[in-house]
């Protein structure tokens, strides 16, 4: 059916207002909601065959929710209604390290870019799920998710952890792994030997300035 004579209109139910019009083969948006002025374009290369539709760019999370269209003419009506869900996924996560308290240390998973909230979790090498110390997320300036998780290990341990942040609507998600191998972290013995080496070379020195000060006096005698 040729729509391009007709009026087609799409508006937000929940917010009671005019997203995109289009009538007599022009767009009308006197009165379009001021969230979406300068983010909608009329697509009608098939509007002889009746198939039209409505870009918005760029999509923004608050552009979820419920939404209507209609075509008219003098002759013809038809009404549809639909929900528009907004899904991102967000950036991969990296790991930051920082030494705990005693022989612990904490790892703190980051990631941001996700809508709507994500899932984040903590495995070990079975799978197992592995309680946080911490979680946060809060909603950016550009209504995205910026999550962290944090979880404390003991400093011996040499496994492996892995987070994982996942999109529940697309059942997408994004992991990083750590392996916690004998080089990420000197072992004890490592740290004493280096602390020996370290008081034999002070002692060492010591010696030294003291037999030069007495070989000093006994010039001067």
């Amino acid at each position: 059916m040729d729509a391009q004579d007709m009026e087609v209109t799409w508006y937000r139910n929940d917010l009671s207002g005019l997203v995109h019009q289009y009538r007599t083969s022009q767009d009308h948006l006197e009165h379009q909601i001021p969230e979406y002025q300068g983010r909608t374009e009329f697509l009608k290369d098939n509007i002889t065959k009746g198939h039209i539709a409505l870009r918005i760019h760029p999509i923004r999370p608050s552009d979820g929710g419920e939404y209507g269209c209609f075509f008219e003419s003098s002759t013809f009506y038809s009404e549809v209604q639909f929900e528009m869900l907004v899904t991102v996924s967000g950036m991969a996560p990296h790991i930051h390290i920082e030494p705990g308290n005693n022989r612990d240390i904490k790892m703190t998973c980051i990631s941001t870019g996700w809508f709507p909230e994500p899932e984040i979790q903590w495995k070990d090498p079975q799978g197992l799920h592995l309680a946080p110390a911490s979680e946060t997320k809060r909603i950016e300036e550009n209504g995205l998710f910026h999550v962290e998780s944090s979880i404390t290990m003991d400093r011996s341990s040499r496994t492996e952890v892995s987070c994982v942040i996942r999109n529940l609507i697309l059942s997408v998600e994004k992991v990083v792994l750590v392996s916690m191998a004998d080089g990420l972290f000197p072992k004890d013995s490592l740290w004493a030997m280096w602390l020996t080496l370290v008081l034999f070379l002070l002692a060492v020195g010591a010696t030294i300035c003291l037999l030069l000060v007495r070989a000093r006096k006994s010039k001067g005698k």
